[in-house]
């Protein structure tokens, strides 16, 4: 099954551009040549001037740089998940949609508050994810 190549993050504070609202942003996943000048490392860590750059480059609307850098730290953090997990291998792996989804995995298995998982990057957050779901279904 392939994963989406498009996703639509509701915004909990709506953009106001021209005396209209953006009250919802659709995020296509990005090409290899659209992270050009970005880290990808970066991008995963949800780093704030790689996301600000990326999200222009991938939204419809299309969102400038500026709007992108107004934006909702709430919302912003949603964009950055979203976009953090179109550049996660699909296939064999079933990858949550959420971290919140990832840490609950997490949790389960090694019983980790989700105090102890708070300050790990997305990308960290996703290996761990990955050695819970080998534990909880194990390969025959």
């Amino acid at each position: 099954m392939s994963k989406p190549q498009t996703v639509t993050v509701e915004l909990d504070t709506a953009i106001t551009r021209d005396g209209e609202k953006i009250e919802k942003v659709t995020l296509r996943k990005p090409m290899s040549g659209e992270l050009r000048g970005l880290s990808l490392a970066e991008v995963l860590n949800l780093d704030v001037d790689s996301i600000t750059k990326l999200v222009p480059r991938i939204s419809n609307p299309t969102l400038s740089e500026q709007e992108v850098r107004n934006m909702d730290p709430a919302d912003l953090t949603e964009c950055g998940k979203e976009i953090a997990g179109f550049c996660c291998r699909s296939g064999t792996r079933a990858n949550p949609r959420r971290v919140d989804d990832a840490m609950a995995d997490i949790a389960v298995i090694f019983h980790w508050s989700p105090s102890a998982m708070a300050d790990m990057s997305v990308a960290e957050l996703m290996e761990w994810r990955e050695q819970a779901r080998k534990r909880s279904q194990p390969e025959e």
